[in-house]
């Protein structure tokens, strides 16, 4: 924000906080932020004894609390903001981050395989629900070998998507992996819309089609 500072940030930490972790943030806060990862926050009282923020509680072991304090407030029309700071990096020696990507298996005779005999189905019919579960498998097993604490997928973002369809196979993995999935329909209070809006403040390049080869067509 105006005010504000990034020197030398690294470019895969400006990539995960411009295309991830703000607006992802943003979508489920319903408030836009610029950076939701930088470390100074302050909580006044009233928000911190609001009864239906309650952060003491067991479930908020690791990084969640984080997240959640940061969505929370405005949920409940409590007044957010941020204020400008200088985040500034070193100009030499090993750069200080604990942001880093995991990159996924490209594995299309496996997609391919999956759908099989349902090439030809709508968008949104059984092709898409076996695909579903290929990718929130692959995303489980992951999150498990990583020691994460959920799973989830953004596909609810979609107006296409079933979100019902898509949390019902989330549930099913997460029983069979032993690793919670976090529920989500983020297309809800407008989330579609701001994230059309958030696409074309950082230039984001969006596909009119899900992104399978029939989907395409």
């Amino acid at each position: 924000i105006k005010g504000g500072h990034a020197v030398r940030t690294p470019f895969i930490r400006l990539l995960s906080v411009r295309l991830l972790h703000a607006p992802v943030i943003s979508l489920t806060a319903h408030f836009h932020f610029t950076d939701t990862t930088n470390a100074y926050r302050a909580y006044s009282r009233n928000y911190l004894t609001h009864p239906k923020v309650l952060p003491l509680r067991d479930i908020f072991m690791t990084y969640e609390l984080l997240a959640y304090l940061s969505v929370r407030a405005t949920q409940l029309g409590l007044r957010a903001c941020e204020i400008p700071v200088d985040r500034v990096y070193p100009k030499s020696g090993k750069t200080p981050t604990k942001i880093s990507f995991v990159k996924g298996t490209y594995e299309p005779d496996k997609y391919l395989e999956t759908v099989r005999g349902f090439e030809m189905c709508k968008e949104g019919g059984s092709r898409c629900g076996r695909c579903f579960e290929l990718r929130l498998h692959e995303t489980a097993r992951l999150a498990k070998e990583y020691g994460m604490d959920y799973f989830t997928t953004t596909l609810t973002i979609s107006p296409l998507k079933n979100a019902q369809r898509i949390n019902e196979i989330g549930n099913l993995i997460a029983e069979e992996q032993k690793i919670p999935f976090l529920l989500s329909d983020f297309k809800k209070n407008n989330g579609y819309l701001r994230s059309i809006e958030l696409s074309k403040e950082y230039g984001l390049y969006r596909q009119d089609y899900c992104g399978c080869e029939f989907s395409k067509r």
